[in-house]
Formats: C-alpha cells, structure tokens, sequence
C-alpha cells in the first residue's frame, strides 16, 4: 500500500477470478495500519457482492528492516508451492519494499505487476521479460466507489456520469484527501480554495461550483 492505494483495485479486479490469497502489505505506521483497516473493508464488501472466495491476509512490515521485509519471502513460501503462481503487485508502494521482493523472488520465477494508471495498463516481469497489458475488465462506477469505502445513496444523472467519468475518477484517486478537505469547508461555509486548488479545478471542469 502506497499514498495512492487505491491504484491496487484496478488490478485486484482484473485478476479477481484467478486470486486465491491476496496478502495486503503495509508498513507499521500508524497511518498504514488506518489505510490498511480502510482498503480490507472495502475488499471484503467488494468480494461479498461479487461472491469471490478470496483468503485476505494481513502481513506488517517495516520499511526501514532489510530482516523484517525479508520475513515476507518467507511468508510467500509457506503459501505456494509454485513461484511462477506469485504475483507481487509493486505499483505505488514503497520503492525500497519493491526493490528488495524483486531481488529476493525474481530467480525463482515470482512475476512483479506494475500498474499504470494514466495509460490503464500493467506490465508484468519476470527475472527474463517484461509484458505490457491493456486492462480488460474495467471497474463499474459503484464497483470503483464502494472500493473507495463510498456508499451510494441515490441514482439520478447516470449520463452526467458516464461523460465526466474521467473527473470524477481523478477526483476520488488523485485528490481525495483535498476533496475531503472542502467538503469540510462547504459544511461550515468557509471555502478557502487554494487549501485545494485541484479539487476544486475538477469541480469547476464539472459544473458544480
């Protein structure tokens, strides 16, 4: 999990009917363990309504502990047999964790995702090659809300959505934390925009203003 966390939904759901475990990896903070609790309710509402059986599992480590993130290797032995099964999605997470799972896992045949979320496309390497995929199967606007932890409480415009599908994604991946600041603001009447000057450029772009 890295500041954009939500970039790892778009590949958990290319892959959903192929995942048995899915480890979420996160680092010790305090502010890592709020956004894990925040990312597993999501998935398991997501799981829930698509019937996926899917083993979530939790594994801490420490960004800074070469030992502790070594420790997730060993992890990663203990679930399958097969290395060529691993997928290790690396995409927004820490550098460091990234460059050490590739180091420890490459020989024995573990693949290692990276997602792009400007182009919506992955690539997957190996310790011999490198691919680059088009994303098949696209996120629903409720499937991609309710993986945000959002709850939808009315359907109204749906083609005002579907024509500002691009907004309104970049809002919520890209600048959710400066959204959640003006509806803050909008609550108590006092707008301040450069508090959060890119939140507020979609809104406009949007209408809304």
């Amino acid at each position: 999990l890295g500041d954009f966390h939500s970039s790892i939904f778009p590949i958990y759901n290319e892959f959903k009917d192929k995942i048995s475990t899915h480890i979420l990896v996160h680092d010790h903070a305090l502010g890592e363990k709020m956004k894990h609790k925040q990312v597993l309710e999501s998935l398991e509402k997501f799981n829930k309504k698509h019937s996926l059986k899917i083993n979530t599992q939790e594994h801490i480590v420490d960004e800074d502990s070469l030992a502790s993130i070594t420790n997730l290797v060993e992890k990663l032995k203990t679930i399958s047999n097969d290395w060529s099964e691993v997928y290790i999605n690396s995409t927004d997470g820490l550098s460091n964790i990234g460059i050490i799972l590739a180091h420890k896992t490459l020989d024995y045949g573990v693949n290692i995702i990276s997602y792009d979320m400007h182009e919506n496309s992955y690539n997957i390497t190996t310790k011999d090659s490198m691919h680059n995929f088009k994303i098949n199967s696209h996120l629903k606007i409720k499937d991609h809300l309710l993986l945000k932890g959002l709850e939808i409480e009315s359907m109204e415009d749906k083609e005002f959505a579907h024509k500002n599908e691009a907004h309104i994604r970049a809002l919520f991946d890209n600048y959710r934390h400066e959204f959640n600041n003006m509806k803050k603001d909008i609550y108590h009447r006092t707008i301040k925009q450069h508090n959060y000057p890119r939140a507020y450029q979609i809104i406009q772009n949007l209408g809304l203003d």
